[in-house]
């Protein structure tokens, strides 16, 4: 893949525990300097300029709970939960998400990341009509390599969640002749 340089917000705690940090050491298997969580970052991936506005508001902490970020799309505000673990994500995790979600305004609505994907049965059993659309390790890194803006694979995403009622939607699924 090419040189990989990341430009970051002015606030420089959590160095290299960032998720952008992780997903390119992942995909890419390159470490980056210190680099903030949930900031705007650009990543340059060779010729390919991608400019990344993941989570402009950092993590924060309101009474008995962490939000790990919040982005506006299309004037709708996200909330994000983000998963690095090796597992699926399941039930659990999403209906714990979920309710952080219903404390919230009607309106909120709800990314959760799960690096490792999510279970099928966990998909099934959260069932439908929920406020959060979902996206795995797999599209961030089909995303990055296709030059997939964040925001367009986001739209399709909440399109197809409005179309059908499935929550996750694979990119493949959405972009079906994209490289792997």
């Amino acid at each position: 893949m090419g040189e990989i340089s990341v430009k970051t917000g002015n606030n420089a705690r959590n160095g290299g525990k960032n998720s952008l940090n992780r997903l390119i050491r992942c995909v890419c298997g390159k470490k980056i300097g210190p680099d903030p969580r949930n900031f705007n970052q650009r990543v340059s991936l060779g010729r390919n300029d991608l400019l990344i506005r993941t989570f402009p508001k950092g993590a924060f902490r309101l009474k008995g709970e962490q939000i790990d970020g919040s982005f506006l799309l299309n004037n709708e505000t996200y909330l994000v939960e983000a998963k690095w673990h090796s597992t699926k994500t399941g039930n659990a995790d999403l209906h714990a998400f979920h309710g952080k979600l219903d404390q919230k305004i009607s309106w909120a609505r709800g990314v959760f990341i799960s690096w490792a994907g999510f279970t099928k049965s966990g998909l099934d059993a959260w069932g439908r009509g929920k406020k959060v659309i979902c996206v795995s390790g797999y599209d961030l890194v089909l995303m990055l390599k296709n030059n997939i803006s964040f925001r367009m694979l986001m739209e399709e995403k909440i399109r197809r969640a409005a179309e059908t009622g499935n929550l996750y939607i694979k990119i493949d699924e959405i972009y079906p002749n994209i490289s792997k």
